[in-house]
Protein backbone atom coordinates (compact mmCIF):
# COMPACT_ATOMS: atom_id res chain seq x y z
CA UNK A 1 0.00 0.00 0.00
CA UNK A 2 1.50 3.57 -1.22
CA UNK A 3 1.47 6.40 1.34
CA UNK A 4 -0.48 9.21 1.01
CA UNK A 5 2.14 11.70 1.39
CA UNK A 6 6.06 12.13 0.44
CA UNK A 7 8.35 12.26 2.86
CA UNK A 8 9.46 15.42 1.60
CA UNK A 9 5.52 16.82 2.21
CA UNK A 10 5.52 15.60 5.41
CA UNK A 11 8.38 17.37 6.28
CA UNK A 12 7.30 20.64 4.89
CA UNK A 13 4.33 20.18 7.06
CA UNK A 14 5.82 19.85 9.95
CA UNK A 15 8.34 22.80 9.66
CA UNK A 16 5.01 24.84 8.91
CA UNK A 17 3.76 23.83 12.07
CA UNK A 18 6.88 24.28 14.13
CA UNK A 19 7.98 27.56 12.52
CA UNK A 20 4.56 29.05 13.73
CA UNK A 21 4.68 27.74 17.11
CA UNK A 22 8.29 28.54 17.86
CA UNK A 23 10.19 31.91 18.42
CA UNK A 24 12.91 32.76 17.01
CA UNK A 25 15.37 31.10 19.86
CA UNK A 26 13.67 27.94 19.81
CA UNK A 27 13.52 27.73 16.58
CA UNK A 28 17.22 27.97 16.18
CA UNK A 29 17.89 25.14 18.82
CA UNK A 30 15.22 22.96 16.58
CA UNK A 31 17.41 23.86 13.22
CA UNK A 32 20.59 23.18 15.56
CA UNK A 33 20.10 19.29 16.43
CA UNK A 34 17.96 18.85 13.34
CA UNK A 35 21.13 19.22 11.36
CA UNK A 36 23.36 17.05 13.36
CA UNK A 37 20.36 14.34 13.13
CA UNK A 38 20.29 14.79 9.20
CA UNK A 39 23.74 13.91 8.78
CA UNK A 40 24.40 11.13 11.77
CA UNK A 41 21.32 9.29 10.15
CA UNK A 42 20.81 10.22 6.92
CA UNK A 43 18.08 9.26 4.68
CA UNK A 44 17.76 5.80 3.48
CA UNK A 45 18.11 5.50 -0.88
CA UNK A 46 13.94 4.23 -0.21
CA UNK A 47 13.33 8.05 1.21
CA UNK A 48 15.35 9.42 -1.03
CA UNK A 49 12.83 8.17 -4.05
CA UNK A 50 9.98 8.99 -1.84
CA UNK A 51 11.21 12.64 -1.60
CA UNK A 52 11.59 12.61 -5.24
CA UNK A 53 8.38 10.64 -6.58
CA UNK A 54 6.67 13.30 -7.82
CA UNK A 55 9.36 14.28 -10.68
CA UNK A 56 8.56 12.95 -13.66
CA UNK A 57 10.41 9.83 -14.56
CA UNK A 58 12.57 10.31 -11.37
CA UNK A 59 15.50 7.86 -11.44
CA UNK A 60 17.37 7.69 -8.05
CA UNK A 61 21.15 6.39 -8.97
CA UNK A 62 24.09 6.02 -7.33
CA UNK A 63 25.46 9.23 -8.10
CA UNK A 64 22.18 11.06 -7.04
CA UNK A 65 23.07 9.43 -3.57
CA UNK A 66 26.77 10.68 -3.75
CA UNK A 67 27.47 12.82 -0.26
CA UNK A 68 31.22 12.95 -1.01
CA UNK A 69 31.28 16.60 -1.40
CA UNK A 70 29.45 17.28 1.83
CA UNK A 71 30.98 17.35 5.09
CA UNK A 72 29.49 18.25 8.63
CA UNK A 73 31.37 18.24 12.24
CA UNK A 74 30.09 17.86 15.85
CA UNK A 75 31.88 19.35 18.67
CA UNK A 76 30.53 19.39 22.23
CA UNK A 77 32.23 20.49 25.19
CA UNK A 78 31.42 20.90 29.00
CA UNK A 79 33.59 22.03 32.00
CA UNK A 80 33.81 22.70 35.39
CA UNK A 81 36.44 25.24 37.25
CA UNK A 82 37.33 25.50 41.14
CA UNK A 83 38.64 28.54 39.78
CA UNK A 84 35.26 29.86 38.64
CA UNK A 85 33.10 29.13 41.78
CA UNK A 86 32.69 25.77 40.03
CA UNK A 87 30.37 27.17 37.69
CA UNK A 88 29.65 24.13 35.00
CA UNK A 89 29.80 25.92 31.53
CA UNK A 90 28.57 24.25 27.96
CA UNK A 91 29.47 24.88 24.77
CA UNK A 92 28.85 23.09 21.01
CA UNK A 93 28.71 23.82 17.40
CA UNK A 94 27.13 22.09 14.49
CA UNK A 95 28.65 22.65 10.83
CA UNK A 96 27.20 21.50 7.76
CA UNK A 97 29.54 21.99 4.41
CA UNK A 98 30.33 21.83 0.97
CA UNK A 99 33.89 21.24 -0.82
CA UNK A 100 33.25 24.07 -3.25
CA UNK A 101 36.59 24.01 -5.00
CA UNK A 102 39.85 22.60 -4.89
CA UNK A 103 42.89 24.57 -5.21
CA UNK A 104 46.44 23.01 -4.76
CA UNK A 105 44.96 19.87 -3.91
CA UNK A 106 42.86 21.06 -1.05
CA UNK A 107 39.33 22.32 -0.95
CA UNK A 108 38.25 25.80 -0.25
CA UNK A 109 34.87 24.95 2.06
CA UNK A 110 31.70 26.78 2.90
CA UNK A 111 29.27 25.71 5.49
CA UNK A 112 26.37 26.59 7.72
CA UNK A 113 27.60 26.85 11.49
CA UNK A 114 25.06 26.85 14.60
CA UNK A 115 26.60 27.52 18.24
CA UNK A 116 25.17 27.47 21.61
CA UNK A 117 26.36 28.21 25.04
CA UNK A 118 24.70 27.70 28.40
CA UNK A 119 26.31 28.12 31.73
CA UNK A 120 24.62 27.01 35.64
CA UNK A 121 25.55 30.03 36.93
CA UNK A 122 23.52 32.68 34.36
CA UNK A 123 26.46 34.50 33.20
CA UNK A 124 25.25 36.72 30.10
CA UNK A 125 28.17 35.65 28.40
CA UNK A 126 27.43 32.13 28.57
CA UNK A 127 24.29 32.26 27.52
CA UNK A 128 23.87 32.80 23.33
CA UNK A 129 23.48 31.40 20.11
CA UNK A 130 24.72 32.40 16.86
CA UNK A 131 24.24 31.44 13.34
CA UNK A 132 25.37 32.04 10.14
CA UNK A 133 27.92 31.53 7.11
CA UNK A 134 31.37 30.57 6.84
CA UNK A 135 34.51 29.87 4.50
CA UNK A 136 37.44 28.01 5.22
CA UNK A 137 40.81 26.57 3.64
CA UNK A 138 43.43 24.35 4.72
CA UNK A 139 46.49 25.41 2.83
CA UNK A 140 49.03 22.53 4.06
CA UNK A 141 47.10 18.58 3.64
CA UNK A 142 49.92 17.21 6.50
CA UNK A 143 48.77 19.66 8.83
CA UNK A 144 45.90 20.46 11.24
CA UNK A 145 45.63 24.14 10.21
CA UNK A 146 42.55 25.79 8.56
CA UNK A 147 42.26 29.51 7.95
CA UNK A 148 38.43 30.61 8.29
CA UNK A 149 36.05 33.58 7.85
CA UNK A 150 32.26 33.63 9.23
CA UNK A 151 29.45 35.91 9.09
CA UNK A 152 27.64 34.70 12.02
CA UNK A 153 24.16 35.99 13.89
CA UNK A 154 24.16 36.06 17.54
CA UNK A 155 21.20 36.18 20.25
CA UNK A 156 21.96 36.45 24.39
CA UNK A 157 19.00 34.19 25.64
CA UNK A 158 17.77 36.87 28.49
CA UNK A 159 19.59 35.00 31.63
CA UNK A 160 22.18 37.14 33.20
CA UNK A 161 23.29 37.95 37.08
CA UNK A 162 22.42 40.82 39.61
CA UNK A 163 26.18 41.22 39.74
CA UNK A 164 27.13 41.05 35.99
CA UNK A 165 23.77 42.39 33.72
CA UNK A 166 24.46 41.83 29.89
CA UNK A 167 25.47 45.75 28.76
CA UNK A 168 24.67 44.83 25.12
CA UNK A 169 22.19 44.64 23.22
CA UNK A 170 20.56 41.23 22.88
CA UNK A 171 20.84 40.24 19.11
CA UNK A 172 24.16 41.48 17.68
CA UNK A 173 25.66 41.02 14.20
CA UNK A 174 29.58 39.64 13.72
CA UNK A 175 32.84 38.52 11.96
CA UNK A 176 34.58 36.19 12.91
CA UNK A 177 37.88 35.23 11.54
CA UNK A 178 41.48 33.61 11.57
CA UNK A 179 42.75 30.80 12.07
CA UNK A 180 42.82 27.06 13.90
CA UNK A 181 45.49 24.51 14.28
CA UNK A 182 44.81 21.71 15.90
CA UNK A 183 47.64 18.20 15.47
CA UNK A 184 48.27 14.70 17.36
CA UNK A 185 51.51 12.57 17.32
CA UNK A 186 51.93 9.46 18.44
CA UNK A 187 49.78 6.49 18.87
CA UNK A 188 45.82 6.89 19.75
CA UNK A 189 44.82 4.10 22.89
CA UNK A 190 42.88 1.75 20.24
CA UNK A 191 46.19 1.39 18.50
CA UNK A 192 47.91 -0.62 21.61
CA UNK A 193 46.96 -3.84 22.17
CA UNK A 194 46.50 -5.01 26.18
CA UNK A 195 48.11 -2.97 28.30
CA UNK A 196 50.75 -0.76 27.12
CA UNK A 197 52.96 1.89 29.57
CA UNK A 198 55.38 4.63 27.87
CA UNK A 199 58.32 6.61 28.82
CA UNK A 200 57.56 10.18 28.78
CA UNK A 201 57.63 12.28 26.13
CA UNK A 202 57.88 9.48 23.74
CA UNK A 203 54.03 8.28 24.35
CA UNK A 204 52.04 11.07 22.68
CA UNK A 205 51.68 14.77 21.68
CA UNK A 206 48.71 17.38 21.43
CA UNK A 207 48.89 20.67 20.16
CA UNK A 208 45.29 22.84 19.63
CA UNK A 209 46.02 26.94 19.10
CA UNK A 210 43.72 29.52 17.58
CA UNK A 211 44.06 33.23 16.74
CA UNK A 212 40.03 34.82 16.10
CA UNK A 213 39.19 38.07 15.51
CA UNK A 214 36.19 39.22 16.90
CA UNK A 215 34.66 41.90 15.16
CA UNK A 216 31.58 42.30 17.69
CA UNK A 217 33.96 42.90 20.25
CA UNK A 218 36.87 44.46 18.24
CA UNK A 219 39.12 42.25 20.21
CA UNK A 220 41.81 39.79 18.94
CA UNK A 221 42.24 36.35 20.84
CA UNK A 222 44.97 34.22 20.59
CA UNK A 223 45.26 30.47 22.64
CA UNK A 224 47.45 27.71 22.55
CA UNK A 225 47.32 24.26 24.28
CA UNK A 226 49.91 22.31 24.48
CA UNK A 227 50.36 18.28 26.28
CA UNK A 228 52.69 16.15 26.23
CA UNK A 229 51.26 12.83 27.40
CA UNK A 230 51.78 8.75 27.60
CA UNK A 231 49.46 5.95 27.97
CA UNK A 232 49.15 4.96 31.48
CA UNK A 233 47.07 1.85 31.01
CA UNK A 234 43.93 0.45 29.31
CA UNK A 235 41.24 -1.61 31.22
CA UNK A 236 39.00 -3.02 28.13
CA UNK A 237 37.71 -0.44 26.22
CA UNK A 238 38.93 2.25 28.49
CA UNK A 239 42.07 3.96 28.20
CA UNK A 240 43.88 6.43 30.77
CA UNK A 241 47.12 8.48 29.47
CA UNK A 242 48.77 11.02 31.93
CA UNK A 243 50.62 14.34 30.15
CA UNK A 244 51.56 17.65 31.58
CA UNK A 245 49.21 20.52 30.09
CA UNK A 246 50.47 24.14 29.38
CA UNK A 247 48.02 26.44 28.82
CA UNK A 248 48.17 30.21 27.52
CA UNK A 249 45.71 32.88 26.30
CA UNK A 250 46.79 36.42 25.10
CA UNK A 251 43.94 39.26 23.20
CA UNK A 252 44.57 42.91 22.14
CA UNK A 253 42.27 44.10 24.35
CA UNK A 254 44.14 43.36 27.78
CA UNK A 255 41.42 41.27 29.36
CA UNK A 256 42.45 39.69 32.26
CA UNK A 257 40.53 36.49 31.83
CA UNK A 258 41.69 36.44 28.24
CA UNK A 259 45.73 36.78 29.14
CA UNK A 260 47.28 34.20 31.34
CA UNK A 261 49.66 31.36 31.37
CA UNK A 262 49.22 27.96 33.31
CA UNK A 263 50.74 24.73 33.20
CA UNK A 264 50.26 21.41 35.10
CA UNK A 265 49.52 17.63 35.10
CA UNK A 266 46.24 16.06 34.12
CA UNK A 267 44.75 12.53 33.35
CA UNK A 268 42.59 11.70 30.66
CA UNK A 269 40.18 9.28 30.53
CA UNK A 270 38.72 7.63 27.19
CA UNK A 271 35.62 5.59 27.63
CA UNK A 272 34.52 4.53 23.86
CA UNK A 273 37.13 3.55 21.88
CA UNK A 274 35.44 4.04 18.94
CA UNK A 275 34.18 7.59 19.89
CA UNK A 276 36.14 10.78 20.02
CA UNK A 277 34.96 11.62 23.97
CA UNK A 278 37.36 12.72 26.71
CA UNK A 279 37.06 13.23 29.96
CA UNK A 280 40.11 15.04 32.03
CA UNK A 281 41.09 15.92 35.30
CA UNK A 282 43.60 18.85 35.30
CA UNK A 283 45.45 21.05 37.88
CA UNK A 284 46.72 24.26 37.02
CA UNK A 285 49.38 26.57 38.39
CA UNK A 286 49.72 30.18 36.37
CA UNK A 287 49.37 33.90 36.54
CA UNK A 288 47.74 36.40 34.93
CA UNK A 289 49.11 39.04 32.39
CA UNK A 290 47.66 42.08 33.78
CA UNK A 291 46.50 41.62 37.17
CA UNK A 292 43.70 39.25 38.23
CA UNK A 293 40.23 39.53 38.78
CA UNK A 294 38.90 42.14 41.49
CA UNK A 295 38.08 39.12 44.00
CA UNK A 296 40.91 36.96 43.36
CA UNK A 297 45.15 37.54 43.00
CA UNK A 298 47.21 37.52 40.14
CA UNK A 299 48.35 33.71 40.92
CA UNK A 300 46.50 31.14 39.31
CA UNK A 301 45.31 27.90 41.50
CA UNK A 302 42.68 25.43 39.65
CA UNK A 303 40.94 22.46 39.24
CA UNK A 304 38.92 21.76 36.38
CA UNK A 305 37.29 18.82 34.78
CA UNK A 306 36.33 18.77 31.49
CA UNK A 307 34.37 16.82 28.84
CA UNK A 308 34.82 16.71 24.71
CA UNK A 309 32.98 14.78 22.16
CA UNK A 310 34.04 15.67 18.67
CA UNK A 311 31.91 13.76 15.48
CA UNK A 312 32.42 14.13 11.62
CA UNK A 313 30.85 12.80 8.81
Amino acid sequence: MGKDTSFWLRFQQAYTIILRMMGGKSFFLFLFAFIFWWNVFPPTQAQCQDIFSENENANISKSNLDYSQLWGEFYFESSVSHHDDDNIVNSAFVKEGLHLYKFRDNYLDIYLKARLYHDLDGYYWNNRMEFGVGTRYRPYSKLGLFLFLELLYGDYSGRETDDEPNPYKSSYGDIQGGFTFWQWWGKQAWQVDKLALYTPFTGWREVYSDGIYYDHESNLIATLDYKEGLMLSRFGNIGFDGYISLDASFDTNEDEWNNYVKIGPGIRVTPFPNLDMKISFEHFLGRYFHGGFSDTSDDISDFEINIAFWHDW
